[in-house]
């Protein structure tokens, strides 16, 4: 079992942190999953999703070559870690060369950072792929069958095991712990109810927010303490004593980031972005007395929209929207 894990993390779904390789095995893919019909392709492929897949592919987002090399070298360390060299896709992407070498001959000599050439391949279809000497594309090639192995026993051996069974798992929960454990995530709304509250750290009282005021005190212009330039010449603009972020005793775990905190009146007061260091054992118990929830204060966004980023059109758009504002501190 603990072989097929790394299999599957390693060989059925990785790509290896590149986005290179990314682009690489969703061309090499499109290419051959077009030539069968919508509901015969792999999911990601099916026509109602080809817009995304497109967008996704073609977006003009920047590619670092040297940060794909560092993220794509890691990957391939710790594929021969888990896998043993002795594997045989160990052998099939690493060869005889280091996870180095590998990495910056598949990088360094590929062109699909350039858009131009991904939309040339991406229109082009299977005979363009077929054609094309990129190193990347050759090697998202040469994996592609022994991925798509894997990737075909966990869709058939293990997710079609568990969806098939995950009411009959979900219902024995049920029966055994009634109401006293969480529901399973299932997409659908989750509230967690708390109060903007400081906690006690090392005898000292830990206040509910933070201000603008404090971001300036602690500008050193050294990382990490260096302020953008944006930032530096908006100080004067800015209210100090504008509440930056606070702390709540919201119940959160990883994947809430992004999540709005929102008051007895239903105004959207911040964005959930982190935790401190004690939620980090939320996942097994949470602990009212310290456990907290961090989010940024809607008015320090709206405050930074208006002075720091020149967004008043967005500011306004926003304003109009919400009946009223307060800060973080009367609440």
């Amino acid at each position: 079992m603990k072989n097929k894990r790394f299999e599957l993390r390693n060989i059925g779904f990785s790509t290896y942190s590149s986005q290179l390789f990314a682009n690489a095995q969703m061309l090499v893919r499109y290419a051959a999953e077009m030539e069968k019909p919508s509901d015969k392709r792999l999911s990601e492929f099916a026509d109602a999703r080809i817009p995304r897949l497109r967008a996704q592919l073609l977006s003009p987002a920047p590619i670092y070559k040297s940060l794909e090399m560092a993220m794509m070298e890691s990957n391939l360390v710790r594929l021969r870690e888990d896998l043993s060299p002795d594997h045989s896709f160990t052998k099939l992407i690493l060869g005889k060369q280091s996870p180095k070498e590998v990495a910056k001959a598949a990088i360094k000599g590929t062109k699909l950072d350039q858009v131009k050439y991904r939309t040339k391949l991406f229109e082009g279809g299977k005979k363009a792929i077929d054609a094309s000497r990129d190193p990347m594309i050759q090697l998202a090639r040469k994996l592609d069958q022994e991925m798509r192995r894997v990737r075909k026993y966990y869709e058939e051996e293990l997710q079609a095991v568990l969806s098939s069974n995950q009411e009959k798992i979900a219902q024995a929960l049920f029966d055994i712990y009634g109401t006293d454990i969480y529901p399973d995530a299932t997409f659908s709304l989750r509230l967690s109810y708390g109060k903007i509250k400081g906690y006690p750290e090392k005898g000292n009282q830990i206040e509910p927010y933070t201000q603008v005021a404090g971001v300036y005190k602690r500008a050193t212009g050294q990382v990490p303490f260096k302020l953008p330039k944006s930032w530096e010449k908006s100080k004067s603009k800015l209210n100090p004593k504008t509440a930056f972020n606070f702390v709540s005793t919201n119940d959160i775990i990883g994947g809430n980031s992004g999540s709005p905190v929102i008051d007895r009146n239903a105004e959207i007061i911040g964005l959930v972005f982190d935790g401190n260091i004690h939620s980090l054992g939320g996942a097994y118990g949470f602990d009212e007395t310290q456990n907290r929830a961090v989010s940024v204060d809607s008015n320090l966004m709206l405050e930074a929209l208006d002075k720091v980023y020149g967004a008043n059109h967005l500011v306004k758009e926003i304003r109009s929207s919400r009946k009223t504002f307060k800060p973080v501190s009367a609440l």
